[in-house]
């Protein structure tokens, strides 16, 4: 393994381990906005993960498929916890309601296809559905950064 790739991999494992870090420590902070706290950790903590998978894709080789596809479904929680968190913070006495998890909702069907992947679907499925899935999952974040 080059000396790049290690020195790529230990920094990614130590910005994992910062990540937590932070997630607990906004997640149990008593002051500022403890609403908007706990989103940011939320979304540190989405992040940390998807970074620790792709770690872990690097250094393993039996990583199991549904733990790239979890990880790929993430994605559709970062555009609504960027989203919230930024109106939460800008916007004075923003308040969250009920109506609000409707943002969240996409990401159900994603979880619920990578609980149940299997390699056998993956050579069954054609190439063009994947590419479909990366469309969707990228373009639902994108619309949020809009």
């Amino acid at each position: 393994m080059p000396h790049q790739q290690i020195i790529l991999i230990l920094a990614s494992r130590f910005g994992v381990l910062l990540g937590v870090l932070l997630f607990i420590f906004l997640w149990t902070y008593r002051k500022g906005n403890k609403v908007a706290n706990k989103l940011l950790s939320l979304l540190i903590f989405v992040l940390s993960f998807r970074v620790g998978k792709s770690v872990f894709m690097e250094l393993g080789n039996g990583i199991d498929l549904r733990l790239i596809f979890i990880g790929l479904s993430t994605q559709l929680i970062l555009g609504p916890l960027f989203y919230l968190y930024t109106k939460i913070v800008l916007v004075p006495n923003y308040k969250l309601s009920l109506k609000h998890s409707v943002h969240f909702l996409p990401f159900v069907p994603a979880l619920f296809f990578s609980l149940m992947i299997t390699k056998e679907l993956v050579k069954e499925l054609p190439t063009s559905f994947f590419i479909g899935l990366f469309i969707i999952y990228y373009g639902h974040y994108l619309v949020y950064l809009a």
